[in-house]
């Protein structure tokens, strides 16, 4: 792991390709005056406890700790527990999904975890943003990669941390609303942050940001002819995995359950639903697994 000093308060600890089982990684710290702040805490207590031993080193032990998960993907709070005694900050679709999926999640990609694992949920939950006025730092909603997509800025030093918000060639697409996800760099670009700092790809610039923006709206192309590569036929399977899921959950409600869908599913394509998400998509036909989810909904 590497730190490296980003303004007058940040640290972004940095987990190289050959020491990370899911390649490079970023965890952002920035050193408020009575609080550390940490952005996301990557895949266990192997991850963080170097980063303990970097608050220790530096004498802000004595200072309160806030957690911040910029969304609820599994590679990115494994490493709570490190701190037992810090508030948990997130979205409010953070904490919801992580219930929803966080068990699950550490069955298909366990092998991935670094040190111990304890699932945390966050305690303090946001709709829109919320800000912490003693060190001008603030959390706030970025639906993109993910519905539950957030960022942290630091006014004084004006560092955005955009967790997987934005990554270098191109990002990654976990929700079906591309639009938004293009609105939401949009909106980034627009900030004029002195440095952007990605959970995969470090510190980012603004091209980055028109990069990734040109690639969704070639993405959105994709969608609307036949694949011409098992990558883009991966991509359209899996968009219309999350079509459906989305309107599946919504029509069920409250009683919709992740895991049982999930479960019920994958067993129904004669798929062991335990597979990560990849293996999966892999093993069917685009067709087939459409079939499979519209008799889903139709159920509701």
């Amino acid at each position: 792991m590497q730190a490296k000093e980003i303004g007058n308060r940040g640290v972004m600890f940095t987990f190289e390709p050959q020491e990370c089982p899911i390649g490079g990684s970023t965890v952002y710290l920035i050193n408020g005056k009575n609080t550390i702040y940490l952005c996301d805490t990557h895949l266990g207590s192997a991850s963080t406890d170097p980063i303990l031993a970097y608050i220790q080193e530096k004498g802000w032990q004595e200072k309160d700790v806030v957690i911040f998960f910029s969304h609820s993907d599994w590679d990115h709070i494994w490493g709570a527990g490190t701190f037992p005694g810090a508030t948990i900050v997130s979205h409010r679709q953070c904490r919801q999904r992580i219930v929803q999926r966080g068990m699950l999640e550490l069955l298909r990609y366990g092998e991935h975890r670094q040190g111990d694992v304890k699932l945390r949920l966050p305690s303090v939950t946001f709709q829109t943003s919320i800000i912490f006025e003693e060190d001008q730092v603030e959390f706030f909603h970025a639906p993109g990669h993910t519905p539950d997509s957030a960022c942290c800025r630091d006014y004084q030093d004006n560092v955005i941390f955009v967790g997987d918000l934005v990554e270098r060639p191109a990002p990654t697409v976990s929700w079906h609303d591309v639009e938004s996800f293009i609105e939401t760099l949009e909106t980034l670009k627009t900030m004029g942050a002195q440095a952007y700092v990605s959970s995969h790809s470090g510190l980012v610039e603004p091209d980055d940001l028109s990069h990734n923006i040109a690639f969704l709206h070639q993405y959105l192309e994709t969608l609307s002819r036949p694949p011409r590569s098992p990558q883009e036929e991966i991509r359209q399977k899996e968009y219309t995995l999350l079509m459906f899921e989305d309107a599946i959950r919504q029509a069920q409600g409250e009683k919709f359950d992740y895991s049982a869908f999930q479960q019920e599913l994958w067993q129904g394509l004669d798929c062991d639903y335990r597979l990560t998400l990849t293996e999966l998509l892999n093993s069917v036909e685009h067709e087939e697994l459409k079939t499979a989810l519209e008799s889903f909904l139709v159920q509701y």
